[in-house]
């Protein structure tokens, strides 16, 4: 679940690098994905709950949330994934690190191809990235 943070996260370094937004305002950004999924996909105050705290909302409103903050963050469009997009977050998360940007071509590779429903898509696609980042011993540059 850890790798959820890294879309909140990851909105916030783009918000702050890319046009000079403050990071209070980032952080709202933030909220604001996380609060429209939360209306959107019907969830509750404890997915939410569940979601700040790094583990998975049990509820099925909750798991699909994570596929919304995925459409917004523009990962997946109709359980597509976009490649393009995956590896420009990326680059600003790591600062455009060749290592590290090999590490998510291989990644971007092999998560990309998760399928299921929406929201078993999403899912498996951040067990995926935490596993593969795990593996790689890039867990905690990229978090």
């Amino acid at each position: 679940m850890k790798y959820f943070s890294t879309i909140l996260v990851a909105t916030l370094v783009i918000c702050v690098h890319a046009g000079g937004i403050d990071k209070e305002k980032a952080k709202e950004m933030a909220t604001f994905i996380l609060n429209y999924c939360k209306t959107q996909e019907g969830g509750t105050d404890a997915d939410v709950v569940a979601m700040m705290e790094l583990k998975y909302p049990e509820s099925a409103a909750g798991l699909c949330m994570i596929a919304c903050i995925h459409e917004k963050m523009g990962f997946f469009t109709d359980g597509v994934f976009d490649r393009d997009i995956f590896i420009v977050i990326t680059q600003q998360i790591v600062d455009d690190d060749q290592a590290y940007m090999k590490a998510a071509e291989e990644i971007a590779t092999k998560c990309g191809s998760v399928t299921g429903s929406r929201c078993e898509q999403a899912v498996a696609f951040d067990k995926c990235i935490e596993a593969e980042l795990k593996d790689r011993d890039l867990f905690p540059k990229m978090i």
